[in-house]
């Protein structure tokens, strides 16, 4: 996924993944946008009406996100805490 987003130039990559992440930001200069970003980009554009059920949702079926991520994704998303 890394290696197509760089060939494909000014593109974002959806990552989770903390090493990943890291390697595209790093060794290509791509923008990462995780799950929780995308979350907070859709309630911003109108398409979920609340992201902290949805993230909630996430960990409750084994996917990892910390407390603190969700909090903050709550925060940027504009709900309360």
């Amino acid at each position: 996924m890394i290696a197509t987003a760089h060939r494909m130039r000014d593109c974002s990559v959806l990552l989770d993944d903390r090493r990943a992440r890291g390697v595209a930001l790093r060794a290509y200069g791509l923008r990462v946008k995780g799950s929780a970003g995308l979350l907070v980009a859709a309630k911003r554009s109108g398409f979920v009406p609340e992201v902290r059920p949805l993230l909630e949702h996430l960990v409750r079926n084994g996917y990892f996100l910390s407390r603190r991520l969700i909090d903050r994704a709550t925060a940027e998303a504009g709900e309360e805490l």
